[in-house]
């Protein structure tokens, strides 16, 4: 090995190199890993739901979505402005809306077909859109 080479493996093991100077320290190798996001499917549509007071109710929707994804309901997560939202309206003409009781779409479930309502009774915090088989 000459002076300031290193090894076949590329390993240096530490020993002086040429007259007297300290050999160049070891070069570190790294591997970059690249990913390509996956599309993610849109949902065309809009679902139209109520929240707060329920004598005095405010209208929500939640449009531009992707299938598949849980969605925390935005005025749930605001302070004071109720804990469920209800009565929803499905203007969704190729997904389901599977609406769950709590947050993170965690405990019980209601499926709604495409383009259907349900009345006050489904209450809600989370929903995910998937897409109708029919």
């Amino acid at each position: 090995m000459g002076c300031g080479e290193l090894p076949v493996d590329g390993i240096h093991d530490g020993s002086p190199s040429c007259h007297g100077r300290e050999a160049p320290p070891p070069r570190a190798s790294f591997t970059l890993v690249l990913t390509t996001p996956t599309s993610a499917i849109a949902v065309d549509g809009t679902l139209f739901y109520l929240y707060g007071n329920p004598g005095s109710p405010s209208q929500g929707d939640l449009e531009r979505l992707d299938a598949n994804e849980c969605i925390n309901i935005p005025e749930v997560e605001v302070e004071g402005k109720g804990d469920k939202v209800f009565l929803p309206k499905s203007k969704l003409p190729d997904h389901h809306a599977i609406f769950y009781s709590e947050e993170d779409c965690d405990e019980s479930a209601t499926k709604l077909s495409p383009n259907q309502d349900l009345g006050r009774e489904v209450k809600f915090k989370s929903v995910i859109f998937e897409l109708s088989s029919s």
